[in-house]
């Protein structure tokens, strides 16, 4: 999990809410993270075209977990909105940036 993630109380609740009550979903998301840090250390072009379809997976099933996550809102209690509330403002940009993983262009492209 990010920093920011880490380092606040709601974080910590949410992190342990989350592997308590999801723990699909917070593995994906420590699968996710670990592709980024991977994607991040300049890979060679086999292992760049190998992050990009783990990106793309990484992204359908989290957004799968997700979709079902949010089924649960409407039923929520106010501690629980909140902590579906933190886990998507966590979420989102990780999402983001695996969709971007996922289509960038190939290293054996631009060489």
């Amino acid at each position: 999990m990010t920093s920011e993630m880490k380092g606040t109380i709601m974080g910590c609740l949410t992190r342990l809410w989350l592997q308590c009550t999801q723990p699909d979903l917070a593995e994906q998301l420590r699968y996710a993270q670990r592709i980024l840090n991977r994607f991040d250390t300049n890979p060679t072009p086999r292992e760049h075209l190998m992050l990009r379809h783990m990106a793309a997976n990484a992204h359908t099933t989290i957004s799968m977990l997700l979709a079902d996550l949010a089924a649960d809102w409407q039923s929520a209690g106010p501690i629980q909105r909140r902590l579906l509330a933190a886990t998507d403002r966590y979420a989102t940009p990780l999402m983001r940036r695996l969709q971007t993983v996922a289509t960038a262009d190939s290293k054996e492209t631009s060489e």
